[in-house]
């Protein structure tokens, strides 16, 4: 008897391995076929035997907003120009901003109009002023000056930057290219004089 109960509890043992190796055949064939078609990304799972791995699936680039000041690229490695604010002067009853727009990346600027909204309290835009540069090679810079008049510098808090659609930058064109496209190739430095931001 004792024999036999051996002989049995062996074979459930056995049946019990068998059960298991079909249940994580079919579970990895889950992970492996029908789970990346439906999940996007690095997908952490764990197995039935509590081993852990991760599935790596063909998630495009995410896109960030790229208002950061660090000069990395996001979205991919995508060549950006470097926008500067670098002086403000009061003009009678008007400011003046100097901007300058430093060519940084390996292909000639075309075209680009970004807009610049000068913010006031509470986040409120006062105006907005249209800043156009053109035909910057690499390595060169285009200095265009904006005046926001019936302010002094002093109320204006920030300078938002947004617009900028219909550039030419790189395989950016006119019929192709949106506003965000376009602002993602510009990168903010950041700027002593004024708050300088794009927006979201």
């Amino acid at each position: 008897m004792g024999i036999q109960f051996w002989i049995i509890g062996s074979n459930c043992n056995s049946m019990r391995h068998i059960i298991m190796n079909r249940t994580s055949n079919l579970f990895l064939y889950f992970l492996v076929v029908l789970l990346p078609l439906s999940v996007h990304g690095e997908v952490p799972v764990t197995l039935p035997d509590d081993q852990q791995i991760s599935l790596e699936t063909d998630q495009p680039n995410r896109h960030v907003d790229n208002s950061d000041r660090t000069g990395s690229a996001v979205g991919g490695n995508i060549e950006q120009a470097t926008l500067f604010v670098d002086r403000k002067m009061e003009r009678g009853n008007s400011c003046n901003f100097t901007l300058r727009l430093r060519n940084t990346t390996s292909f000639r600027i075309r075209n680009v109009v970004p807009q610049f909204s000068a913010t006031i309290q509470n986040n409120v835009v006062f105006a907005t002023i249209s800043a156009e540069f053109f035909e910057i090679g690499p390595s060169s810079e285009q200095e265009r000056t904006i005046r926001f008049r019936g302010i002094s510098c002093g109320k204006i808090l920030g300078l938002k930057v947004h617009g900028a659609n219909n550039c030419r930058m790189g395989s950016l064109n006119r019929s192709t290219a949106t506003s965000l496209e376009c602002l993602r190739r510009i990168r903010i430095s950041e700027s002593t004089v004024v708050n300088v931001f794009k927006e979201k």
